[in-house]
């Protein structure tokens, strides 16, 4: 059975109105489920801890997989001709051995103004590009804690790659932070719930260490 294809209900110990209830939460799918830990759906739903595990467990089999014992080598082989995101700073690229591998996080630090937020809106735009220029054609969230982004940089950088500027603003998500809790909430329903549905290829946390400092 296809992980996308499985409803809520599918899930062992999931009927209708357990299945209304994880909706009403925010939690729409069982991969978005799966990301749960069991003191935190506990805490969500006042369900026993008995049936939450359950119930996460079955998600997780199904998103998964109920073995997920590989080899190294097979694991090698997956690597083999993957699409990275070009930063399109050469010497990053190269550093990187061609941009940023998926499902991959990447953080860059540097001295105030070393360009860490201008490359963050480059990013922003290059994302969207097609695979022929370095992109892979998707959109992004943009998680902005320190009111940095700025659409101006985003219209000035998107008419350099020859995109069309109302677009490129259009493909890009911003959501506004204010304090690590946040964050975390955040990325737990809203991102998740945007990655599911708005083709999002990238996710920009400018900056999460300004929520520390």
């Amino acid at each position: 059975m296809s992980r996308d294809s499985v409803d809520l209900e599918d899930l062992e110990g999931i009927g209708p109105k357990t299945a209304q209830l994880l909706k009403s939460k925010g939690i729409l799918s069982v991969k978005h489920l799966a990301l749960f830990n069991p003191e935190e759906l506990i805490e969500l739903t006042d369900m026993t801890p008995d049936r939450v595990e359950k119930i996460l467990r079955s998600a997780r089999d199904i998103v998964f997989g109920s073995n997920r014992v590989s080899r190294a080598t097979d694991l090698a082989r997956s690597f083999e001709g993957i699409i990275r995101l070009k930063t399109n700073v050469r010497a990053i690229d190269d550093l990187l051995q061609g941009g940023l591998e998926p499902k991959a996080i990447y953080e860059f630090a540097g001295e105030f103004g070393t360009g860490k937020t201008q490359l963050c809106h480059q990013l922003s735009v290059t994302v969207q590009l097609g695979q022929d220029k370095g992109g892979v054609g998707g959109s992004v969230v943009y998680l902005d804690t320190e009111e940095a982004f700025s659409p101006s940089r985003i219209v000035n950088i998107a008419q350099r790659f020859d995109l069309d500027p109302n677009e490129a603003l259009d493909n890009i998500y911003v959501i506004k932070v204010v304090n690590a809790a946040d964050l975390e909430d955040r990325i737990k329903f809203d991102v998740v719930k945007l990655v599911e549905q708005a083709n999002v290829k990238l996710i920009v946390v400018d900056s999460i260490i300004a929520l520390y400092s």
